[in-house]
This record gives C-alpha cells, structure tokens and sequence, in this order.
C-alpha cells in the first residue's frame, strides 16, 4: 500500500511539473487575449483582429509545424493567415496533421504540438528581448527569483522607454503575445498528449520507486525545466496585460 501512495505521489509531482506552467499560464494568457480581442474589435472593428493578429498567427501557426515535424507528426495542410475565408468560419490559420496512433512518441508529441503557440511564441518574445533590450534581460536572468515586479521594472524603466529598440521590442511582442493563446482544437489536442505525459510519468514514478533510484536528478531536471518555461512565460504573460492595458487606454481616449 505504501509503495501505491508513493508512486501516486511521485507520479503526481513528475505531471504537474511537465505541465502545470503550460496550464497556468495558458489559461491567463487565453483569458487576457479575449478582453483585448473584445477592446480591439471596439476600436477598430472587425478589420483591426486581422491587423493585430497579422504578425502574430503565422508564428502560431508556424509554431504548430515545427512541433509536427519534431514528433514525426505528417503535415497534411498548412495555412499561416487567411483574413479572408476567416470571416465565413473565424479560423486565421491552421495546420492540419495526422500520425501514427499506436506510436508513443508521437502520442506525446500532442501535447507540445497543441501547446505549442505558448512555448515558441514566448521563445520569440525571448529572443527580441535578447535582441533589443539584452541588459533588463541580463538583470531578470541574474535574479535568483522570479516576480512580475521585477520584470515590469527592468523592462520599463526611463532609459529603456527612450531608446527605439524598446518600441520595437513592444511592436514585436504585442504582435506575439495576441496569438499566443490556444484555441479549442489546440487544447484538446494537448489534452490527447496530456494524457500519454501522464501515464509515462506514472510509469517512471514505479520504476524509481520499485528499483529505489534516487530522485535528485529528476527533481533537478523539473527546476530546471520549470525555470526555464516560467520565465518565457512570465514575459509572455506581461507582454499580454501590457497589450490588454494599452487598448483599453485606447478605447476609452477613442469613446
């Protein structure tokens, strides 16, 4: 019984770990997305989703593709950005794929696929910040914790705000950040990988517990992997409240 409860717990804390970020943070960013979608629709109206989202879907949708690829997946269609036929079914883009069933790894594969949007379109938004303002990215790295405090402040400060590469870092991440939440079909194709993430992680959790291996490197490899992810997420995520605050701010200066 105890070897039961230990493998459930362990079992447990390896799935959250693979994808509690991707959940937690999906959800916000998805919820943020609506309300600036809902202000800039007030604003500029229909036309304004295609403007605002014109940067934003090929890479959602390029970001579908390159996780295909990588599990083995077979693309079947691809289209990066269709404002046009959008208006008779609201899809922007798609990629349409199919694989293997009864094969593991791209079972799994799923999960990355249809969460996709959140990883790459955070590793861009990481990168321009790289690219455009590499000394607050150096201060968010060096800081032994994570806050949104911390990286509001070192994104926003005076020097920044005066400097070309910080609006064209902003330009690059609203038009990231407004695609970078998932739609029904990515979700349930997260879901379909979710599940396979889970009993893998509940099949290794019996393997350590059963044969006694020790954990610390498991333990070490989620710090690492969570770190990593939360703070493209975290970016992500400030990169999404400053898109909602700014056309907001629009919205009621405009009405």
């Amino acid at each position: 019984m105890d070897y039961i409860l230990e493998i459930a717990k362990l079992g447990t804390i390896i799935i959250i770990g693979l994808i509690g970020a991707f959940l937690v943070f999906g959800f916000i960013i998805g919820e943020i997305q609506k309300e600036s979608n809902k202000y800039i629709v007030r604003i500029f109206g229909e036309k304004g989703i295609f403007i605002v989202h014109a940067i934003g879907t090929p890479i959602h949708e390029l970001s579908h593709l390159l996780m295909c690829l990588l599990f083995g997946h077979k693309v079947k269609e691809i289209k990066l950005f269709r404002p046009i036929a959008s208006k008779s079914d609201g899809v922007l883009g798609y990629v349409k794929s199919s694989s293997n069933t009864k094969n593991i790894y791209q079972n799994i594969g799923n999960f990355f696929i249809g969460a996709a949007p959140l990883f790459i379109g955070g590793v861009i938004i990481f990168l321009a910040m790289f690219l455009f303002l590499p000394e607050s990215l150096r201060i968010v790295l060096g800081s032994s914790s994570l806050s949104i405090k911390l990286i509001v402040k070192t994104i926003f400060s005076l020097y920044n705000i005066k400097t070309i590469r910080f609006w064209i870092f902003i330009f690059i991440t609203i038009g990231i950040s407004t695609s970078m939440s998932l739609s029904k079909e990515d979700i349930m194709t997260s879901k379909r990988g979710a599940l396979y993430l889970a009993i893998l992680s509940y099949f290794v959790a019996f393997v350590i517990i059963v044969f006694n291996i020790n954990t610390v490197a498991i333990f070490k490899f989620l710090k690492v992997y969570n770190y990593i992810f939360i703070s493209i997420f975290l970016i992500g995520t400030i990169s999404s409240i400053c898109t909602f605050l700014l056309v907001k701010i629009i919205s009621f200066i405009k009405f």
